[in-house]
């Protein structure tokens, strides 16, 4: 059990998306809608008590297959299909492993992932699933503002943006060359998108997994896998990559705003390989900038 797993993390709005329903159209690998909640039961398990206990184990299937989240799959095992795939002495791991086995198992899959905001908690993915690989798609951090910022959660404004951006691309590095090299891999949304199938190649050669021309045709069955309510957040879904969606800021963003952004986030930046300092406004104009940003946070 647990081989052949892999999770995907990246900051949001950073391709996360993409990138799992490109892998999700490989004939093997399968990848439901999102769950976030997986490291949340490691520090709740004292009170399901011993899973050797069947009450304390259909106990914690039960309160799995409740989550939100879980729900919102396009297939939702039963709690029997999911006990079918266990053995006498179960983990947490285990059941985790049986819930996403039996999604990959309904859609004609052998190995699954998983696409969630795990990027602060990649060493409680890997306490859970020792030998899991990870995927960082990590996309320029003002394209990542301009898109986050139009959603009703994460950052309120642009300096926030920059240090949330910023400290979790940093985040994710550390905690990638904490992992053996075969196990953490680093794709930059830009890539993905302007080289789509070189870099899905690489993505395959990293998983052990033969190149499937499927991935290419993400776009046609995606609906299916997005739930309706969350359509709004995932509104390019249903098309190939475009190559307008790399480097947008440098035609939409402020002067100002960019310049802000390159204060708080330039080291990060240059540390994935994008440039920064390329508006050039005086240190006054930086400082009101910043300065109006702070006000507006105290009204």
């Amino acid at each position: 059990m647990h081989s052949n797993l892999f999770f995907i993390v990246g900051v949001g709005r950073s391709g996360t998306t993409l990138i799992r329903l490109m892998l999700n159209s490989h004939p093997d690998v399968a990848i439901p809608y999102e769950t976030h909640f997986i490291t949340n039961y490691i520090r709740e398990m004292d009170k399901y008590g011993p899973l050797t206990v069947s009450a304390n184990l259909d106990r914690l299937i039960a309160d799995l297959l409740k989550e939100d989240l879980l729900s919102k799959w396009d297939k939702v095992p039963t709690a029997q299909e999911v006990k079918q795939k266990l053995g006498s002495n179960s983990t947490l791991s285990d059941v985790i492993d049986a819930i996403y086995s039996c999604y990959a198992q309904a859609h004609g899959k052998k190995f699954w992932g998983d696409k969630s905001d795990y990027l602060d908690r990649m060493h409680d993915i890997n306490s859970l699933f020792p030998n899991t690989k990870f995927i960082h798609i990590i996309r320029d951090g003002r394209d990542v503002a301009q898109s986050v910022l139009k959603m009703d959660w994460g950052p309120g404004d642009i300096i926030e943006a920059a240090e949330w951006w910023r400290d979790h691309v940093r985040l994710g590095r550390c905690m990638g060359k904490m992992l053996p090299p075969d196990r953490y891999m680093e794709i930059r949304y830009e890539d993905l998108v302007l080289d789509t199938e070189n870099n899905l190649r690489r993505i395959c050669d990293f998983l052990g997994l033969p190149y499937a021309v499927e991935m290419l045709n993400y776009y046609k069955n995606s609906e299916s896998l997005i739930p309706a309510e969350r359509s709004s957040q995932h509104y390019n879904a249903d098309a190939p990559p475009m190559a307008s969606r790399t480097y947008a800021w440098k035609t939409s963003m402020d002067k100002s705003s960019v310049a802000v952004f390159d204060k708080y986030a330039k080291t990060q930046l240059q540390a994935f390989g994008y440039e920064a300092n390329t508006v050039q406004v005086s240190k006054w104009k930086l400082r009101l900038a910043t300065l109006k940003v702070l006000l507006k946070r105290m009204f």
